[in-house]
Order: structure tokens, then C-alpha cells, then sequence
């Protein structure tokens, strides 16, 4: 009985080094270049692949500088080919893209407004980029508790709340 246990777990140890092996090998005949760059392929209409291995790091703000949190951002190609990607910014206002082409559109949608930009992307290393958004309206979150306590607000101020003449 032993026997047929040390030879199970003798398989399994010969599997694992070949695995591990085979992994290895693998990364050691990566090509040389841009370590961590992605890359990304894109169909053009006459069924021939491009290859994409831009990055977009973009900052997107109102017209006042603050950094707009949770924004849509959609980014597609405007040269032949069908890219397209969407991701959200962060709380800076930050998001990044990998596998971008040379030359984008960029959509923004945000709470409170909305803005279009084309952008040139760098095939090699990161392109930063920063958008600027109109934006309309109060986007500051108020206190609940603060309305109504100024003048004339909730009967607290002059004027208000007060009995007056029949």
C-alpha cells in the first residue's frame, strides 16, 4: 500500500517540476523590450490585426481643478480599426488605459457634466494626459442641516415664522 502512495505523490512532484519548468522557460523567451508592457490587437475592416502597446494615464478635472471622482471615461480609436475601451477615475480623478493606439477620442461623463477630446498616444512608454470638464451646477454635497437657517429661512431669520396681522 505504501508503495502505491509514494508513487502517487512521485507523479504529482515529476508534474509540478515539469509545470514549473515549462513556466520558466516560457519567461525566459519573452522578447526584450518594455518590461510589464501590454499589448493589445485591434481588427481592422480588412481582417488584418494591429498591434497597440500605448498608455494613457488621464487626469480629469472641472473647470475649477478639482478632480472629478467616479467619472465614465470611454476611449475609441479614430484611425481604422475597432478599439475601444471604458473604465471609471478614481477619487484623484485618475485612470489609466494600456494597448492604446496612436490617436483616441475620449468621452467623458460626469455627475454633473460632460466633455470630448481627441488625444496622440505614445506607442512607447505612457502618455499623461489631462481633461478638463464643464461642469454645472452645486457639486459640493451640503450639511442637510443647514438649510433654512439663514434669513427668512425656516421661520429662524427676520421675517419668518413669525405671527403677523389678519
Amino acid at each position: 500500500m505504501g508503495f502505491i502512495g509514494e508513487s502517487r505523490a512521485s507523479h504529482i512532484r515529476i508534474w509540478a517540476v515539469a509545470v514549473l519548468g515549462a513556466l520558466v522557460a516560457a519567461c525566459a523567451s519573452a522578447p526584450p523590450g518594455n518590461a510589464g508592457a501590454q499589448q493589445s490587437s485591434s481588427q481592422t475592416p480588412g481582417g488584418a490585426s494591429t498591434t497597440y502597446t500605448g498608455r494613457l494615464e488621464l487626469t480629469v478635472t472641472d473647470q475649477n481643478a478639482a478632480p472629478l471622482d467616479r467619472a465614465n471615461v470611454q476611449l475609441h480609436s479614430m484611425g481604422p480599426g475597432s478599439y475601444r475601451s471604458s473604465s471609471t477615475t478614481d477619487g484623484l480623478g485618475r485612470v489609466t488605459f494600456n494597448n492604446v493606439p496612436p490617436q483616441v477620442e475620449i468621452e467623458v461623463v460626469a455627475q454633473n457634466g460632460s466633455g470630448r477630446q481627441t488625444e496622440v498616444v505614445s506607442q512607447e512608454g505612457t502618455t499623461p494626459a489631462r481633461m478638463i470638464v464643464q461642469t454645472y451646477g452645486d457639486t459640493t454635497q451640503q450639511d442637510p442641516g443647514a438649510a433654512g437657517a439663514g434669513a427668512g429661512g425656516g421661520g429662524l431669520g427676520a421675517g419668518g415664522g413669525g405671527r403677523g396681522r389678519r
